[in-house]
């Protein structure tokens, strides 16, 4: 039935994606109960190409024993490196590569600080906008495209009466849901993110105002970026003034009344076609 199938392809997908949080797990305690007298804090950060890196990890078995070849290559390399050293290594899944840094070696053994930046596993547009690094996320797909529209400068120079607008228009990204753009969370590190782009733009700022926005039939408009030495208040004014102002529409969520009146109409369904 419709119901076993989905019920069994969830299972399959659960027990692949374990073998990688069994590996995130075993990979920082291996690394913490490391059997060598000194203290250390080391940063993790694994790269990949592909998205769906996480259903290439094996089970458990191979990964107890890929583990066992790592205690021992990085316990001797550990011995003497120092501060900015970095340990390349290939991880249990193909797809993934791992760079190891020591950020400190310290005197008291049980100093064991381990931090860990996961590759990105989805190209939803909102995972770029949890990363609270304007140099990192300069080097992504939304920070190459956004810097190159900053550096065309398509609106020309300052001058009076005129204030220079860059919508930024992320109809078409991939996210279920723009309206993550009016939390004022992600509203300050994007304002982060655009100063810092258009910071080393020459000779003079891009724009005046960047607008990150959803064009289409309805248009919602995000928390402009004020670049100019107009004042905020004015800009906020302005852009009322013209309806540039207006909430990207949150898209609606059901209750759990209504979630679970579906659940039992899809049994019902399959149920009366079984029958």
């Amino acid at each position: 039935s419709l119901i076993k199938t989905l019920l069994e392809l969830h299972l399959v997908v659960e027990f692949t994606y374990h073998g990688y949080q069994t590996f995130l797990s075993l990979l920082i305690s291996c690394i913490k109960n490391l059997d060598i007298d000194i203290g250390f804090c080391i940063s993790i950060n694994s790269q990949t190409q592909n998205i769906a890196y996480t259903f290439d990890f094996p089970q458990f078995r191979d990964i107890y024993y890929w583990l066992d070849q790592f205690r021992e290559n990085l316990l001797s390399w550990l011995k003497t490196a120092k501060a900015g050293d970095t340990y390349y290594t290939d991880s249990p899944a193909s797809s993934v590569k791992l760079n190891i840094q020591v950020k400190s070696i310290e005197k008291n053994p049980k100093i064991r600080l381990i931090t860990l930046r996961e590759a990105t596993r989805s190209t939803d547009t909102i995972l770029y906008f949890r990363i609270d690094d304007p140099a990192i996320f300069a080097e992504t797909q939304w920070g190459l495209k956004i810097k190159d529209k900053l550096q065309k400068q398509q609106a020309g120079e300052p001058r009076d009466k005129v204030i220079r607008i860059l919508a930024i228009n992320f109809a078409l990204a991939e996210t279920a849901d723009l309206s993550f753009l009016n939390d004022p969370k992600y509203h300050a590190i994007f304002d982060k993110y655009i100063k810092y782009l258009s910071s080393d733009i020459k000779p003079y700022p891009p724009y005046d105002i960047v607008l990150p926005c959803e064009l289409g039939f309805e248009c919602g408009f995000a928390k402009s970026i004020n670049l100019s030495k107009l004042s905020d208040s004015f800009v906020e004014k302005f852009l009322s003034t013209i309806s540039f102002d207006t909430p990207i529409k949150e898209i609606p969520v059901a209750s759990k009344e209504e979630a679970e009146a579906f659940c039992n109409s899809m049994i019902n369904y399959v149920n009366i076609e079984e029958n």
